[in-house]
């Protein structure tokens, strides 16, 4: 809820741009049927055309559209600023807080990637072929990989703890207009 200046906190902010942008959707997806979709039903044989009811005002869909968009331009120009002036110290080190949701984001996709190298690393290959056997080893160590993934699995959740705790301190200059 917004404070007493009517300024949203971070996360308040966050969660209003995810509804723009659903609002958004929800109304070029009602302009995108007045053209219908001739492609998609040509492999089937059969052309269906979309006939607009009189209630639907294109126009005023448009002027909607138009509206959201300056919004959340708005929106996200606020909450960038934050980002951008917001600090946190997470292992020493200082950062600002874009810079600490591109590290969680890429923390992720790291831990994503360990997993699979160390269910790799946990097994050997034995390929039985003609008589013989071969053992492919795995190219990783696991002991390692497990150590790796462990440091990021604790570095992801102490970013994702400072970074919620930070949204729910700063306050975003934005109005929030029902």
């Amino acid at each position: 809820m917004p404070d007493i200046k009517n300024k949203l906190y971070l996360y308040e902010a966050i969660e209003l741009r995810r509804e723009y942008e659903l609002r958004n959707k929800i109304l070029n997806d009602l302009l995108s049927k007045q053209f219908g979709n001739i492609k998609e039903y040509r492999r089937h044989y059969d052309v269906q055309k979309f006939v607009k009811i009189p209630e639907l005002d294109i126009s005023e869909i448009r002027k909607k559209i138009r509206k959201i968009e300056f919004k959340k331009r708005k929106l996200h120009v606020a909450i960038q600023k934050i980002n951008n002036t917001s600090k946190l110290t997470i292992n020493k080190e200082t950062m600002t807080l874009n810079e600490a949701v591109h590290l969680r984001k890429a923390t992720h996709d790291r831990i994503k990637i360990l997993r699979n190298l160390l269910n790799d690393a946990a097994y050997k290959k034995i390929i039985y072929k003609e008589g013989r056997n071969i053992e492919k080893i795995p190219y990783e160590s696991f002991k390692e990989t497990e150590e790796q993934l462990e440091s990021n699995l604790l570095l992801f959740r102490e970013l994702n703890r400072r970074i919620r705790k930070i949204s729910f301190e700063k306050t975003v200059d934005f109005k929030d207009e029902h």
